[in-house]
């Protein structure tokens, strides 16, 4: 069983303490359900903190899931270890397809329709553009409150399309490379796999 207060001095130092709480809170009740418990969307240092939330536990594993084979914003699973089954996630998917040859929409665009719904930014996964507009991973009870209230996005006319984890695209990865000479030799750089060539 973990120490709550001990772990909780150690995340208030970087200002985490409510994140924190709610994630252990989460573990807990896995742990005492004999079950599992989902949290919202994370970003990459959330996760982080469901990962050093849940080491402190021994009998919850930790399992996570963005719809995306490599999404950066996902759900995690404190699953107890006597749990046989699946977690489920609660995700859906959407396609939002918009007429490109008129409207030119960006990411923030899209999350800032998606807000301006009255939807919090933590019940939205990864946005993925794909030639007919943008996928997205969402909670799954906002389906039917999506469909309804995100007809536009800016000035486009936008359609919702639920679609399936299969008919997701997979995400690029990008990587960042950087080539420089020093002293006749050759030194590339790959992040964030680090692949050092000399």
């Amino acid at each position: 069983m973990a120490d709550r207060e001990k772990i909780l001095r150690y995340f208030k130092a970087g200002g985490d303490e409510q994140l924190a709480a709610k994630l252990l809170d989460l573990a807990e009740g896995a742990n005492k359900s004999r079950k599992f418990r989902v949290s919202e969307f994370l970003d990459p240092h959330a996760y982080n903190a469901a990962e050093i939330s849940a080491a402190n536990f021994d009998n919850v594993k930790l399992e996570a899931d963005g719809g995306f084979a490599n999404a950066e914003r996902v759900k995690v699973a404190y699953v107890a270890e006597d749990f046989y089954g699946q977690p489920d996630f609660g995700m859906a998917f959407f396609l939002a397809a918009w007429d490109k040859r008129y409207y030119d929409l960006s990411h923030r665009d899209i999350l800032g329709a998606f807000m301006g719904t009255g939807c919090k930014r933590e019940a939205l996964g990864d946005i993925v553009f794909v030639p007919e507009g943008a996928q997205l991973v969402v909670e799954r009870t906002l389906v039917n409150y999506l469909i309804g209230n995100l007809t536009q996005i800016g000035a486009a006319p936008v359609t919702l399309k639920e679609i399936t984890r299969e008919e997701l695209l997979q995400k690029e990865e990008k990587e960042i490379g950087k080539s420089t000479r020093l002293n006749s030799s050759h030194i590339t750089i790959l992040t964030p796999r680090f692949l050092i060539c000399v």
